[in-house]
């Protein structure tokens, strides 16, 4: 498998990947991604990032930059951007999600950038008729998979239609609904995220 990079001070070239020294019980493309991946010149700023030095700001407490999922242009263009006190990542259960945030984990080890931890995403779904818990994709991966990065494990969130019924109407779980079960379990993500960003501090 080869892939093609363009480092600052050479020309686009393929480099062909190694094995890892001691090949994994199971075979997983993150395994396989050379360094070389990560490294890359910094692109022109997208316009999107303008706003973090354009901006007066004022004196805020906490400000929280939604990224798309990958190791691309967005998240190398950030940590080129401005100094993280952090980065949070988000997952599903199964392991072709937490196979993306393992990727995503060593890019930000490469750069630098501290994993505050991961959150377990739609980890099981309540049925509202008979309260049964359903785990359509799977339970554990998240955890699973901070234990295996050595980085906390800030929670989970579960699989709720009425999360999307709150948004489209315009009032979000936290406020229309503050004493449901998908409300407690975003407030204490929150707050792991506040220990550990004191922790960082």
């Amino acid at each position: 498998v080869n892939f093609w990079i363009n480092p600052a001070d050479e020309t686009p070239k393929l480099v062909e990947m190694q094995p890892p020294p001691t090949p994994p019980r199971k075979y997983r493309p993150e395994d396989w991604i050379p360094k070389s991946v990560t490294e890359r010149h910094k692109p022109q700023m997208p316009a999107a990032f303008k706003h973090l030095e354009q901006v007066d700001w004022g004196d805020v407490d906490t400000m929280i930059i939604d990224m798309p999922p990958g190791t691309g242009d967005a998240q190398l263009s950030l940590v080129q951007t401005i100094d993280l006190d952090g980065a949070v990542m988000v997952t599903t259960p199964q392991q072709v999600a937490t196979g993306d945030v393992r990727r995503g984990i060593k890019m930000f080890e490469r750069v630098n950038t501290r994993v505050l931890g991961i959150v377990e995403n739609m980890s099981g779904f309540v049925c509202p008729n008979c309260d049964e818990v359903h785990d359509i994709f799977g339970r554990g991966g998240g955890e699973g998979l901070a234990k295996e990065m050595e980085v906390p494990f800030l929670g989970r969130v579960p699989l709720d239609s009425a999360v999307v019924q709150a948004g489209d109407a315009g009032a979000p779980t936290m406020v229309s609904a503050p004493k449901s079960v998908t409300a407690i379990a975003l407030a204490d993500v929150m707050a792991a995220v506040e220990r550990q960003l004191a922790v960082a501090g």
